[in-house]
């Protein structure tokens, strides 16, 4: 309707649009920064939707892990299809995962997320146990 004055809802952005949104946060100002009322600032959502679909801060860097682990899988599966010798291949990998300088994100949060599973439920390790394996599977067969 033309005259409606009816505040419209603003539609959650994409879960991957967050997730980006929390790793440029963790490059720009730093893991002690990324807060659920910084975060839903930087992509228009209050602290109280974060919350309700990421249901904690823990659970929001273990899915922002998760992702970025995801796209670095990626890129492993394109280092392990590569020709090359092993040598070649390995000094790839490592220029993937070296920390590109002392506020590198996926470290920062790497870590943070290792640090707290300590606290974790069994199914939060699990899939950090997940993260993990599937690191060092494509590590075995780059070597291979």
């Amino acid at each position: 309707m033309a005259g409606d004055s009816t505040p419209r809802r603003k539609n959650a952005p994409p879960r991957e649009d967050v997730l980006a949104a929390a790793m440029d946060m963790i490059a720009e100002r730093g893991l002690e920064k990324l807060t659920m009322a910084a975060l839903g600032r930087e992509v228009g959502m209050s602290s109280g939707h974060l919350l309700y679909y990421f249901h904690s801060k823990d659970e929001l860097l273990l899915q922002t892990l998760e992702w970025s682990e995801g796209r670095l899988g990626a890129e492993r599966g394109r280092l392990l299809a590569a020709r090359g010798t092993a040598r070649e291949r390995l000094d790839a990998y490592v220029d993937l995962y070296v920390p590109d300088g002392h506020r590198d994100p996926h470290w920062t949060l790497w870590l943070e997320v290792w640090n707290r599973s300590q606290n974790a439920d069994d199914a939060a390790r699990e899939r950090q146990v997940a993260i993990e394996g599937a690191w060092h599977r494509d590590l075995v067969a780059l070597l291979a």
